[in-house]
């Protein structure tokens, strides 16, 4: 008897765990963009990705890249055909407060942006890049597509 007590009691704090606080990250990529106000805006020189920590606890935000894909099937598999490293993607630059790594607080945004010349930033706005954002928190990036502008 005493087992099947002891077997749900674990169970039960095993549902509880599974419906704590999670990470949750809300994205926004703008083609061309501009920071009005510290936020983004559409319609400005700028390639921003904009992520806002939607979930209850706090989120690393390790780099940012820019990939492109071939397929779908690339795309899924993880496979990228080109990786482009974003140096210093804060928008204030590196000795800021807001360089990477950082530890996004819950309710809290962070904007980043691909600092490249003019020439790559066409080839990164012809709708075939996506921004792959790491964490301390997956294995995999974050993938959201750059939108054709």
């Amino acid at each position: 008897m005493s087992g099947v007590v002891v077997t749900a009691l674990g169970a039960a704090f095993g549902y509880l765990q599974l419906r704590g606080p999670k990470a949750k990250l809300s994205f926004e990529v703008f083609g061309r963009g501009i920071i009005r106000d510290g936020l983004p805006v559409h319609d400005g020189p700028l390639l921003l990705v904009s992520i806002v920590n939607t979930g209850g606890v706090v989120v690393s935000i390790d780099r940012i890249e820019l990939h492109r894909y071939r397929t779908t099937i690339d795309r899924l598999m993880g496979r990228p055909a080109k990786v482009h490293g974003c140096e210093d993607p804060s928008i204030r630059g590196q000795n800021a407060r807001d360089a990477l790594p950082y530890e996004l607080q819950p309710g809290q945004r962070w904007v980043g942006t691909a600092r490249f010349d003019e020439d790559m930033l066409k080839e990164f706005r012809r709708g075939e890049y996506w921004f792959a954002i790491h964490t301390a928190s997956r294995k995999w990036p974050h993938l959201r597509h750059i939108p054709r502008s």
